[in-house]
């Protein structure tokens, strides 16, 4: 859309500390729930929700059992 892409994916379990230098990211929360660990805390999202994180903040998101996730980010910024 735009200059934007959107992805859907099924998330379960850990994924690595990162940080996007360059853009945010807006995570939407389709089905389950995702959790997403910064180093002065924690964030849970549920079904229904949508969370952004800021650019060039460090963060680690998961989830506990499988969960539908909705990622829109520029296009320039494939992961």
């Amino acid at each position: 859309m735009n200059d934007d892409q959107i992805q859907l994916f099924k998330a379960n379990g850990n994924f690595i500390w990162h940080e996007h230098p360059n853009t945010d990211k807006l995570f939407i929360v389709l089905e389950g729930e995702m959790f997403i660990d910064f180093r002065d805390g924690q964030v849970k999202i549920s079904k229904g929700e949508m969370f952004i994180v800021p650019r060039g903040v460090e963060h680690k998101p998961f989830t506990e059992k499988e969960s539908h996730i909705m990622l829109v980010e520029p296009k320039r910024e494939m992961d």
